[in-house]
């Protein structure tokens, strides 16, 4: 009786165990948009005019990412890593030196990131 039990609970035990392993989350970052420059400088009058431009250019970038998992089920690891996610992105820097020239540049867009579970 104890011996044919023995078997299946081996064998259960080595089908639990054997799911938990290194798994890899592979991520593919997306962003596009637009960068605004905004420059605005004072000028010393009437010898040399202020200005004040803007110039919008367009961006593109895509970078990979990969996050490694130390012995993890195929359950947590989905957990951990989403499938895809969508966010707006607006950041603003201003570099300045006062009474002489202000740059501000904002960047705006979308940010797209698909992973998957290698």
């Amino acid at each position: 009786m104890k011996r044919s039990l023995l078997l299946p609970a081996l064998l259960l035990t080595f089908v639990v165990f054997s799911c938990r392993k290194d798994r890899v989350c592979s991520c593919v970052i997306k962003e596009t948009g637009s960068v605004a420059t905004h420059s605005q400088t004072q000028g010393f009058p009437p010898f040399l005019p202020g200005s004040d431009t803007t110039v919008y250019s367009p961006y593109d970038d895509t970078r990979t990412s990969k996050a490694r998992y130390a012995k993890t089920n195929k359950k947590q690891m989905r957990g951990n890593c989403f499938e895809s996610y969508e966010e707006n992105i607006k950041t603003s820097e201003i570099n300045s030196s006062p009474g002489i020239f202000t740059i501000t540049t904002t960047n705006t867009g979308k940010r797209n990131i698909s992973c998957e579970i290698e």
